[in-house]
C-alpha cells in the first residue's frame, strides 16, 4: 500500500518523464502500424529518446524507481541495449546484453555479461516496463 505523499511523488516523476519524452520529440501522434501487425494513433520513438541524453536519464531514472536492487537487467540487442544500460547505471544493478542470434565470430554467445542458469532477469525489448 501508497501513502498519499508517495503517489504524489510517483505522479510527478510520472509527469516529468512525459514531458521529456515529448521535448526529445519522441512522442508522435497519427496512425502508425505497429511491429506485432496492429495500428496505433500514438507511437513513442525510442530512437529518439535513446539518443537524447536528457530524455534517456529521465527513462533510465523512472525505470530505475520501479525495480529492486536484487533485479538484474537483460537488453535485447540492439534496440534496448541503451535502456538497460542506462537503467542500469541509474539503479546500480547488473545488466546483460541478449541477442537474437549467435555471433558467428569471437565468443558466439547468446548472453553476454554474468547471468547464471534459472537466474531470473528483467527484460528489455524496446519500451517494455513504461
Amino acid at each position: 500500500m501508497t501513502t498519499e505523499r508517495e503517489d504524489a511523488q510517483d505522479a510527478q516523476g510520472t509527469q516529468e518523464l512525459i514531458e521529456a519524452l515529448r521535448a526529445a520529440g519522441a512522442v508522435q501522434f497519427g496512425d502508425f502500424e505497429l511491429a506485432h501487425g496492429g495500428t496505433s494513433d500514438y507511437y513513442v520513438d525510442k530512437y529518439r529518446f535513446e539518443t537524447d541524453p536528457d530524455c534517456l536519464s529521465a527513462v533510465a531514472e523512472a525505470f530505475a524507481d520501479r525495480i529492486t536492487p536484487d533485479d538484474k537487467l537483460a537488453g535485447v540487442a540492439l534496440g534496448a541495449v541503451p535502456l538497460a544500460a542506462a537503467t542500469s547505471v541509474a539503479a546500480s544493478v547488473p545488466y546483460v546484453i541478449a541477442r537474437k542470434q549467435r555471433k558467428e565470430y569471437g565468443t558466439a554467445n547468446l548472453i553476454e555479461g554474468e547471468l547464471d542458469e534459472g537466474e531470473d532477469c528483467l527484460l528489455y525489448t524496446s519500451l517494455s516496463g513504461l
